[in-house]
């Protein structure tokens, strides 16, 4: 139950990640071709805070799913789904909301 409320979370987050996203694709010249992102930083950064996401959390949520079917204790588990959901949101907002010049 307790990895269930943290996957809810991040996908909460993740909808986040893919709106903008879909939304600077839809600014783009050329935005038919989605495989191409002619350059443009900002979407450049928000398709890997995107793909950084997908990559790494459903395994951390899966390890967290058998820590919990193994009775890690709650706490831990509660701990290990909030830094996971903190370093998520940090590294999605900093990376694929905030522009560095």
């Amino acid at each position: 139950m307790i990895t269930a409320l943290y996957a809810a979370l991040l996908g909460l987050f993740f909808t986040v990640l893919t709106l903008r996203v879909l939304a600077l694709r839809g600014v783009t010249p050329l935005k038919w071709l989605a495989f191409n992102n002619f350059g443009a930083q900002a979407l450049e950064r928000s398709v890997r805070a995107h793909g950084n996401f997908i990559e790494y959390v459903p395994m951390v949520l899966l390890m967290m799913y058998f820590a919990e079917v193994a009775e890690l204790s709650p706490l831990r588990l509660h701990i290990t789904g909030t830094m996971l959901l903190l370093g998520r949101v940090m590294h999605g907002i900093c990376f694929g909301f905030l522009e560095f010049n």
